[in-house]
């Protein structure tokens, strides 16, 4: 059996970390990721051939564009709604 301190400890925490995730600016869904539709394009134009590359060149390039992308995007994704 739990002792009551502990059980309020849990508690407790449990409670930051949520008031940590309400602060969470709300997300966008997943398909109006620029970052997602630019790995989708990339990785097709790699498998089919389109892309007049070493190599390895695209996936250095690849790399860089999604820094870049991360960098200017204020916002996290999702799959599925969030609960309200």
């Amino acid at each position: 059996m739990m002792s009551p301190w502990r059980a309020f400890n849990i508690w407790r925490k449990t409670r930051a970390v949520l008031r940590l995730v309400e602060e969470i600016p709300m997300s966008k869904n997943i398909f109006a990721s620029k970052t997602l539709w630019f790995n989708v394009l990339t990785a097709v134009a790699e498998l089919l051939g389109v892309l007049p590359l070493p190599p390895g060149t695209a996936v250095i390039a690849a790399a860089i564009v999604n820094c870049g992308l991360r960098i200017v995007t204020a916002t996290g994704v999702h799959v599925r709604a969030p609960l309200s």
